[in-house]
C-alpha cells in the first residue's frame, strides 16, 4: 500500500510524526484553521493552525497543555512550528459536535431541565478556569463548548486561542477577535476580567430559554456589532431578558449586569442553583459613562468599531487623526491612559501620516486585518495587492490613482511598512518578505545595468510593475514552486528574444545561472525584468536589419559603378563618396567627446573631474584610467591612453559590447612619483590631454 503524499498544510514537525489530514472543519474561525487528522497509531486529533496575526497568551497555553480535566478539552501540545513560523495546537477530537449543534437538534428553545444541566456544567467549567488556572476564556459561546456525550450530558470548554492569564499579565488591554454578540460591554474598552465570562453565560441562557438570541435580527441572523453596542448604550439591560421564564429571570438579570462589579459570579450562580435568590443590583438606562466617538456620521462606542470605521473611511480617518480627535477622545472620554500613550508613541515614531494611521488602527484593535487605502496587507491581502498591481498597465501613463494597487505598493515599499509592521506586531513573515522583496529590487537594478542605455531607461519606467511581479511571486502559496513556474513560463519568450537580438543573450544567461544556483532573489528579480526585454529587443534588432540593408545597397552601387558604361562618371562618383566618408568619419570622431576621466587603483565609473584637467593620486602604485565617452557617433574600434614623453607608456582599453559610451578602463600599470601627461585616443585619433600628479598635490 503506497503512502499518501505529504500534506504541506501541516507543519513539518507534525508531518514527520505521521499526521495526515482527513478533513478541514467547517467553521475555521477568525484566527485559525482546524483540521481533523489521523495519527500513525490510528487515533484522531484536531490540529489548530493559527494565522500570523493571532495574539497568543503563551503562559495561559502552557497551563492547559496535558491538563486532564472533565471541564476542558484536552490540549496535548502547542508551540511555534519551525520553519513555518506557525503557532499550532494538537487537541482532543470530540465527536459529539458543539453545544450549538445540540441546540439546533433539540431546540431552538430547550426544555428548562436541559438548560439546568447545561448551566451546571458550564458554571463548573468557568469556575475551574477562573479559580484553578486563573485565566479568562473571553469567548464563551455555544460554538466553543463541545459535547463529549449527550446522554449523560458531558460538556467541555474549547477554543483557548483568546484566553488571557490574570496570574502573569499586568497589561489588561490585550485585544483579541471575539464574538460581539456574546461579549461583555467592557470588552469594547479592552478590559480583561473574570466577569466577562459570566456575561457570556447569561447571553447563552437567554438564547436557550427564549429560542432566539437577544440581539437576533428579523431574518434570524445577528445584528451588526455597531448596532449591538448602540443598543447597549441606549437601552436598559433588563430588556435583554424579555421572554425568559419567570423562574430564570433573576439569574439572567444578575448575569447581565452592565457594570462588572454588579455582575453575578460563581458564588451567586451556585446559590441560585441551590434554591436561593441573591440580590440583583439595579442599573440606570444605558451602560456607558462616556460619550461616543462621532465619525463618518456614526456614533462609535468601542475601539473595535473605530478601527473598522477608520479602515473603511481612509481619507476621513487621516483628517481625524491629523487633528488629534482620536487621541483627545481616548484621553478625555475613554480615559484609557495606556492607549493614549501608545498612540503618542506611534505619532512620534512614524512621519508619514498614512503610516501613523495604519499603526494607530492596530493600537486600537491589534487583531484587525492591516490595510492601506482600502487594501488589506496581511499575507493573503498582500498577495492580492501585488497581483493587482502587476496587472495594471506599466506603460507610465501619468501617476497612478492614490487608491490603485500600484500606488499602495509604492507607498509600502518607500516607507518600509512591511518591516515596520513586522516589528510592531511581532510578525516575522512580513519582515522576511520585505527583505526578499528588497533583495529582488537590488538584483533587478543590477541586471538592468548590462542593458543598452535606452533599454535601461525603459526598464526604470517599469520598476513599479517589476516590483509588483516580484512581490506576487514571493507571496505565492509556495515560493519555490512559484519561481519555477515563472521561470518555465519565460522559456518561449527567451527563444523569441534570442532570435531577435543578440544582446539579450547575456541577460538570459544570467537567468539560467541564477536558476541553476537556486538564488531565489536573483531569479525572482530577473523574472520580473524579462517580460520587458522582448519588446525592448525590437528596436536594436530593427536597427541591425536597417544597417544590413544599407550595406547591401552600397555594395550594389559599387558593383554598378565598376561595370557600368560611364566609367569616368563612376570613378568621379566613387572618389566623391570616399571623400564624403572620410569627412563624415572625421566629423563623427570629433563629435565623440571624452566627457569624464578619473584615475584610481581599480576600475570605476568616472565622477566629477577637476576643471583644469589635472588629477592627483596620493600614493604610487598600479593606476587605472577610467573614461566615459559622450555622443559616440561611430563604432569605436579602439580606445587608448598614451603617456606623452618619458617612458611613453600606452594602454589599450577593453571595449564592452554595450553600452557604447563606456565606462572604459585602461590599466596603466605602476607609475612612479611625479607629473605625467597622457593623451586619450579614439580610433587612434587624439581627442584630449590630461595631467596626473602621482604622490603629490595638484599645482
Amino acid at each position: 500500500m503506497s503512502r499518501p503524499p505529504p500534506d504541506h498544510r501541516l507543519p513539518r514537525v507534525l508531518r514527520r510524526r505521521g499526521f495526515v489530514i482527513e478533513r478541514q472543519l467547517r467553521d475555521p474561525g477568525a484566527q485559525a484553521d482546524l483540521y481533523v487528522v489521523r495519527m500513525r497509531s490510528g487515533g484522531q486529533r484536531v490540529v489548530k493552525l493559527y494565522r500570523p496575526e493571532a495574539n497568543i497568551d503563551e503562559g495561559a497555553q502552557a497551563r492547559l497543555v496535558e491538563l486532564d480535566s472533565p471541564y476542558v478539552v484536552r490540549l496535548f501540545e502547542s508551540g511555534l512550528a519551525d520553519p513555518e513560523n506557525v503557532w499550532f495546537e494538537v487537541l482532543e477530537y470530540v465527536e459529539g459536535g458543539s453545544l450549538a449543534d445540540l441546540i439546533r437538534r433539540e431546540g431552538p428553545r430547550l426544555q428548562e431541565e436541559r438548560v439546568q444541566e447545561i448551566l451546571s456544567q458550564i458554571q463548573a467549567a468557568i469556575t475551574f478556569l477562573h479559580t484553578r488556572l486563573q485565566i479568562v476564556h473571553r469567548d464563551v459561546k455555544p460554538q466553543n463548548i463541545l459535547v463529549r456525550s449527550s446522554e449523560p450530558l458531558s460538556l467541555v470548554m474549547a477554543d483557548f486561542g483568546t484566553v488571557s492569564s490574570l496570574r502573569e499579565r499586568s497589561d489588561l488591554s490585550r485585544q483579541i477577535p471575539r464574538s460581539v454578540a456574546y461579549s461583555a460591554p467592557e470588552e469594547g474598552r479592552s478590559l480583561v476580567s473574570y466577569p466577562a465570562d459570566w456575561w457570556s453565560l447569561g447571553m447563552m441562557l437567554v438564547e436557550m430559554l427564549v429560542g432566539r438570541h437577544p440581539f437576533a435580527d428579523p431574518n434570524g441572523g445577528l445584528l451588526e456589532p455597531l448596532e449591538i453596542m448602540n443598543r447597549l448604550a441606549r437601552d436598559s439591560v433588563d430588556g435583554l431578558v424579555d421572554g425568559v421564564p419567570e423562574r430564570w429571570r433573576n439569574l439572567c438579570r444578575g448575569l447581565l449586569r452592565g457594570r462588572p462589579d454588579n455582575r453575578w459570579n460563581q458564588q451567586q450562580v451556585t446559590d441560585w442553583l441551590l434554591g436561593d435568590s441573591p440580590e440583583v443590583e439595579d442599573e440606570p438606562r444605558g451602560l456607558f459613562d462616556y460619550r461616543p466617538f462621532a465619525f463618518a456620521g456614526q456614533e462609535l462606542w468601542d475601539r473595535r468599531q473605530i478601527a473598522h470605521a477608520f479602515k473603511a473611511n481612509w481619507a476621513e480617518a487621516l483628517e481625524a487623526l491629523g487633528r488629534g480627535r482620536l487621541a483627545s477622545w481616548v484621553r478625555d472620554e475613554l480615559q484609557d491612559q495606556g492607549l493614549f500613550e501608545r498612540l503618542g508613541r506611534v505619532d512620534a515614531a512614524y512621519q508619514h501620516p498614512e503610516a501613523r494611521l495604519l499603526f494607530s488602527i492596530l493600537e486600537l484593535y491589534p487583531s484587525v486585518t492591516p490595510a492601506l487605502r482600502g487594501h488589506d496587507i496581511d499575507e493573503p491581502g498582500l498577495a492580492r495587492l501585488a497581483t493587482a498591481a502587476a496587472a495594471e498597465s506599466p506603460a507610465g501613463e501619468g501617476p497612478a490613482a492614490p487608491s490603485s494597487a500600484s500606488a499602495v505598493l509604492e507607498l509600502i515599499y518607500d516607507q518600509g511598512l512591511l518591516t515596520s509592521y513586522a516589528d510592531h506586531m511581532f510578525n516575522p513573515w512580513h519582515g522576511d518578505t520585505d527583505r526578499r522583496w528588497r533583495a529582488q529590487m537590488r538584483e533587478l537594478r543590477q541586471a538592468a545595468d548590462i542593458l543598452p542605455a535606452g533599454a535601461r531607461e525603459m526598464i526604470a519606467a517599469r520598476i513599479p510593475f517589476a516590483a509588483a511581479t516580484g512581490l506576487a511571486v514571493l507571496c505565492g502559496p509556495n515560493r519555490e514552486a512559484s519561481l519555477q513556474a515563472a521561470y518555465e513560463a519565460l522559456l518561449p519568450a527567451r527563444a523569441r528574444a534570442l532570435a531577435e537580438c543578440d544582446w539579450l543573450a547575456t541577460t538570459l544567461h544570467r537567468i539560467d545561472g541564477a536558476y541553476a544556483a537556486g538564488r531565489g532573489a536573483t531569479l525572482g528579480a530577473l523574472i520580473a525584468v524579462v517580460p520587458t526585454l522582448a519588446p525592448l529587443a525590437a528596436d536594436p534588432a530593427r536597427r541591425t536589419r536597417e544597417r544590413q540593408r544599407q550595406e547591401q545597397q552600397r555594395l550594389g552601387l559599387r558593383r554598378a559603378q565598376q561595370f557600368g558604361l560611364l566609367a569616368l562618371v563612376g570613378a568621379v562618383v566613387w572618389l566623391t563618396m570616399v571623400q564624403v566618408r572620410v569627412v563624415m568619419a572625421e566629423a563623427q570622431r570629433r563629435g565623440a567627446v571624452v566627457q569624464a576621466v578619473s584615475f584610481d587603483s581599480a576600475p570605476a565609473i568616472p565622477g566629477p573631474e577637476p576643471d583644469n584637467g589635472v588629477f592627483a593620486l596620493p600614493a604610487t602604485g598600479k593606476v587605472v584610467a577610467n573614461l566615459k565617452v559622450v555622443n559616440p557617433r561611430i563604432e569605436l574600434d579602439n580606445v587608448k591612453v598614451v603617456q606623452v614623453g618619458g617612458a611613453a607608456k600606452a594602454a589599450r582599453c577593453e571595449i564592452p559590447l554595450y553600452p557604447p559610451e563606456g565606462p572604459f578602463s585602461c590599466d596603466l600599470g605602476a607609475l612612479p612619483k611625479g607629473r605625467h601627461r597622457f593623451k586619450v585616443l579614439l580610433n587612434d585619433q587624439k581627442v584630449r590631454e590630461v595631467t596626473l600628479v602621482v604622490g603629490g598635490r595638484k599645482q
